[in-house]
């Protein structure tokens, strides 16, 4: 998603919750977009947990900062399929890895997989894809 140039933390939290709102149908009342406390207007963080079945749901943590006041950075972002309380895959930018900070984590052990750089939007298709196509998935059962 792009953000408008010259713009605080505030707007750019409200745009990430229309996107939200836009790609994933709706916006948990639990959700939350905080600006980090004395950053003035130049950080925050999302947190949001969208049920996509009755046992899937899909985990939404990013933390934003406005770099140069022009533009908003991802520095943290981890998004998670959990099915049946179990974690399936999961996308993370993580500066604490330097070493591979951009990767995946494939299933319950969260075997590191690289990757590159990824959206909310794409995560959530990743997402879909992984649940509709799952062995699992209640609606494949061709028994």
């Amino acid at each position: 998603m792009a953000y408008d140039a010259a713009v605080d933390i505030a707007t750019c939290l409200q745009q990430k919750e229309l996107e939200i709102r836009d790609r994933c149908g709706y916006v948990p009342d639990d959700a939350t977009f905080e600006e980090d406390e004395g950053s003035e207007g130049k950080s925050g963080a999302i947190r949001a947990r969208i049920w996509m079945t009755n046992d899937a749901y899909f985990d939404i943590y990013e933390a934003i900062e406005i770099v140069d006041e022009s533009h908003a950075h991802r520095r943290v972002y981890s998004y998670a399929l959990i099915v049946d309380f179990v974690h399936e895959y999961g996308w993370n930018r993580d500066p604490i890895h330097p070493e591979d900070p951009v990767h995946e984590h494939d299933g319950d052990d969260r075997e590191r997989v690289p990757a590159g750089r990824i959206t909310l939007s794409e995560a959530w298709e990743g997402a879909w894809e992984r649940l509709t196509s799952r062995e699992l998935a209640p609606w494949t059962d061709d028994s």
